[in-house]
Formats: C-alpha cells, structure tokens, sequence
C-alpha cells in the first residue's frame, strides 16, 4: 500500500503525518523548497520537491495505490493536471478540502487582477497577504512602490522576486506565519493601512485571524474568492474514509 500526497499545506503535511504513523507507505509532492521544509521527516515517508506536469504526474501515479490531492485552495491549475492525471490513469481523485470561512461583510473580488482594478479606485494603504506569486499583478495599482505593503515568505527567491517587481524597503514584509491576530493588528496599525487583500485560506491558513484583525483596526477587507473546484472530504473525514479503502485499521 503506498499513497501519493499532493502536499505543501498544513492539510497535506497533517495527512502525511497520520499516514507514516499508521505504517502506510507516503510520498509527498511539494513545488518548493519551503514546502520541504515544513514537511514532516518520518521513517516511510518520501519527499519529492519540484513542480510537475501533467505527463510526469501520470507516470507517478503507476507506482501508488491512492492519490490525495491536498494542495492549496487557489493552486487551480495543479488541481486540474492532479485530475486530469488520474482520470487518464483510471485512479480515483481524492480532494482534501479545507473548509471555507463566514466572515461577513468584505468587499468580494473575481481574481487578483479584479483585486488590483478596486485598489485603483479607493484611497489609502493597502495590506498584500495574498503571497508572492501573484504580486506582478498589482503592479498596475497607482503608486504601488509607496501604497502597497507585501507580506511575503522569507526566502531568497521571493525577495529577489519581489524586488524585481518594485516592492521593497518598509513596502516588503518577509514573516513566515502563522499569524496571531494581535500581530496582523501591529501590521495594519504601523502601515496604516486602510485596505487589506487576502484569501480565504480557511482556518490552517490564519483568515480568522486576518479578519479579525482588520475590523479591529478599522480596514476594509479586498477577499480574493476561491476558484470553483472538485468536490472532496474534509481532513476528518478523509482519515476514517482511507480506513475503508485500505482496509486496515487505522489510528489517530
């Protein structure tokens, strides 16, 4: 029995974990060396860091049992090649979903494009907490390089990147969280922030405590809505759900 992980969330690494302490063989994918590095280090458990294709991803999948799919809520297009990788190798898809949060009253946007298109329309600092992949886009804010604050993973890639693009000085903040309410509440007071852009990452992904923050302080919040995906089972109910598939008792 040997299981393939589609990782690099807290979801990933905490069904990574649940799988190595129940004996089950488990290789994780993650796309980057920072998602390496929060993977759990077990005895059975395989790391393999890089992005793949859809093609590389089929060949994967010849030596495995089960695929789990837990990778961000906004990775779409990994999400459709995990897919579309399966269904052409007749493996079930298995999504690991991380709930979606009811926060109330925000200001709801398609995209980061439509994100950055608002920004253009309203005064005052902003709060980038939507990481540093798609940050290129709010390149078109007026006067981003003093508007913008980008709080990014602290990596030399992202600040090289994020430099590249024009965000940086007290404009780049490199904190790797989570992060508590009281710390994004410091954030948005010392920038002064009047907006603050962010996903539904759910709880493992600290939106409670961004938005509680921002009302706190006052900030409207820009939310980035999550892309329509595949339906799936949450991480509580996927445990007892590879018990069944694998037919071996399984424990906490």
């Amino acid at each position: 029995m040997r299981v393939l992980v589609f990782a690099g969330t807290t979801e990933g690494r905490k069904i990574t974990e649940f799988l190595a302490r129940n004996k089950i063989a488990v290789t994780a994918c993650v796309a980057t060396e920072y998602g390496r590095m929060v993977m759990p280090f077990n005895e059975g458990v395989e790391i393999r860091t890089g992005r793949l294709s859809q093609e590389q991803m089929e060949e994967m999948l010849k030596d495995y049992s089960f695929v789990v799919d837990a990778t961000h809520p906004y990775a779409e297009a990994v999400t459709k090649n995990i897919k579309a990788a399966c269904l052409n190798s007749g493996m079930e898809y298995i999504r690991l979903l991380r709930p979606s949060v009811n926060t109330g009253n925000v200001v709801t946007v398609e995209d980061t494009k439509a994100a950055a298109e608002f920004l253009n329309t309203v005064e005052g600092n902003v709060l980038l907490t939507t990481g540093s992949k798609e940050l290129d886009a709010f390149t078109a804010v007026g006067d981003f390089q003093k508007r913008l604050y980008a709080r990014v993973l602290p990596t030399p890639e992202v600040v090289d990147k994020c430099v590249k693009l024009g965000y940086k000085g007290k404009n780049l903040i490199c904190m790797q969280g989570p992060f508590s309410h009281d710390l994004n509440l410091a954030m948005l007071k010392q920038i002064d922030a009047r907006f603050m852009v962010t996903k539904d990452t759910g709880t493992a992904g600290g939106y409670e405590e961004k938005i509680s923050a921002a009302r706190s302080a006052g900030v409207t919040v820009v939310l980035i809505e999550r892309p329509s995906g595949p339906q799936g089972l949450t991480l509580e109910q996927l445990k007892p759900y590879l018990a069944q598939k694998t037919g071996i008792k399984l424990y906490e």
